[in-house]
């Protein structure tokens, strides 16, 4: 009831019946049409995709508030596309860059972003430098797969970049805008931050734990950011 009353919030009392009636028809995805977002959203069934984007698109969830408009936004962990729905609507001007190494995620993510202008969809994953990873746990909902490094020759093998490459490959435009959700590679992330932090005015990162959340508050301070939360994420910002 409580999923319900949550779904009805999101896509009407309408919307919500024909999300039940498809799960009932043994459906495995549905275009779903979220109040205030002009195009139908593809979400899988049998995921973690309609909780998720009743989170991400009906709260205050991944909301900045900024005095500068980003050129360039890096969603890192893109899933669906839920956030980057939801910043590019707030920063319409800015090219997006969506990440995403799960493959089924990355897939939908391409329908959902596929109305929206200056968008790249890169099916990869996230970590300190170039290399190959493979899901650690594939059993687990999208939203929490982990990726660990594999042999370059695995049939299940998906390519891994550096934040840096990234920014150097797209010629990214400043001021940049990340959102970072990559389910602990945050960590090594942080580490090698001096390849690619000092190019970015604004980071917005899932740290999923208390040791993780306590460094990259560190390194932050150090390279001139203040530091507050937004949701359940840290929110860095340059001060200039």
């Amino acid at each position: 009831m409580k999923t319900f009353g949550l779904l009805c919030q999101a896509l009407g009392v309408v919307g919500a019946l024909r999300v039940v009636q498809e799960k009932l028809r043994g459906s495995k995805t549905v275009r779903v049409k979220v109040k205030n977002i002009p195009h139908p959203i593809l979400a899988r069934m049998n995921n973690c995709d309609l909780p998720t984007l009743v989170e991400v698109l009906c709260s205050s969830e991944c909301e900045v508030e900024l005095l500068w408009s980003p050129r360039t936004i890096l969603d890192l962990g893109a899933n669906i596309g839920l956030t980057s729905i939801k910043l590019k609507r707030q920063f319409p001007r800015a090219t997006l860059i969506a990440v995403e190494p799960d493959p089924g995620s990355a897939q939908v993510c391409r329908v959902n972003l596929s109305h929206i202008p200056e968008t790249v969809i890169l099916q990869m994953a996230i970590g300190w430098g170039s290399g190959v990873v493979k899901c650690a746990n594939p059993e687990a909902p999208s939203i929490s797969r982990r990726f660990g490094i594999c042999e370059a020759d695995d049939p299940d093998a998906i390519r891994e970049v550096s934040i840096a490459e990234i920014l150097d490959q797209y010629q990214c435009r400043s001021p940049i805008l990340i959102k970072m959700d990559i389910e602990g590679s945050e960590a090594s992330c942080f580490e090698n931050s001096e390849s690619w932090l000092p190019a970015v005015q604004g980071v917005l990162v899932e740290a999923h734990s208390t040791a993780v959340a306590n460094h990259i508050i560190e390194v932050l301070l150090r390279e001139h950011f203040g530091v507050t939360h937004v949701g359940e994420k840290l929110f860095g910002e340059r001060i200039t």
